[in-house]
């Protein structure tokens, strides 16, 4: 569904992004490990179009997308949750959701498949979202992306400041999803609940693609976690 080739990064005259290339296969969860500055938040602008300058090529289901804008990558079945959720704090829960859509004909079946899968974010539909729990702000930011119905969701560090219970709800939703026909990117630091949750993972290192396997074989590689994740 999504391959990047040889990818490089630029923010001015710095090199974040060095030769990556990673692909995500239809339906399949991919996680993306790395230490803090590592470059996966870099790798997700990158595929949203949002660098100042890219090389390389990225395509989706066999389109170019390479340098194409942020709202037609969007429409192009690509949805981004970024670090820190990243909602709209003083407007509703309501408000939120309706940013995501793309089509209002949509509207009340996308907002029902939200709810079913974040009840609590029916029950509060006209709470503002910067009044909410980090945990629910993240439901939110989930809810908001899944609205577009993308192919494609990119989810980046998505248990950053979540307590013990919150992320276990949040690991529930992203298992949900799997089950949606949705394929993920998942960007994150926390390598146990990633790697139960992905398919395959890519481990990235000051802004390289150093190692690629299974989850499960990563997860069970002390060794390289404790190399390039600092996991002991």
């Amino acid at each position: 569904m999504l391959k990047l080739r040889s990818v490089n990064g630029y923010y001015d005259k710095s090199h974040i992004l060095k030769d990556v290339s990673l692909e995500v296969g239809s339906d399949e969860i991919v996680a993306l490990l790395g230490r803090n500055g590592a470059g996966k938040t870099t790798t997700c602008r990158g595929i949203m179009g949002v660098l100042p300058r890219i090389e390389g090529q990225i395509t989706m289901n066999g389109t170019d997308i390479t340098g194409q804008s942020p709202d037609k990558i969007y429409q192009n079945g690509i949805a981004w949750i970024p670090e820190r959720r990243r909602i709209f704090a003083n407007l509703s829960v309501e408000e939120n959701l309706e940013m995501g859509l793309t089509d209002q004909s949509q509207r009340k079946s996308r907002f029902q498949e939200v709810f079913d899968l974040f009840p609590r974010l029916e029950e509060r539909l006209d709470q503002q979202g910067g009044t909410m729990s980090g945990g629910e702000q993240q439901m939110l930011a989930i809810g908001r992306a899944l609205v577009a119905d993308p192919d494609l969701l990119l989810v980046d560090e998505p248990f950053e400041g979540l307590m013990p219970s919150l992320v276990d709800d949040v690991a529930d939703a992203v298992a949900k999803l799997s089950e949606k026909d949705i394929a993920m990117i998942l960007a994150d630091q926390k390598t146990d609940e990633a790697l139960e949750l992905a398919d395959r993972a890519y481990i990235i290192e000051n802004g390289q693609i150093v190692h690629e396997d299974d989850a499960d074989s990563i997860g069970s590689d002390q060794e390289l976690q404790e190399k390039y994740l600092g996991v002991q």
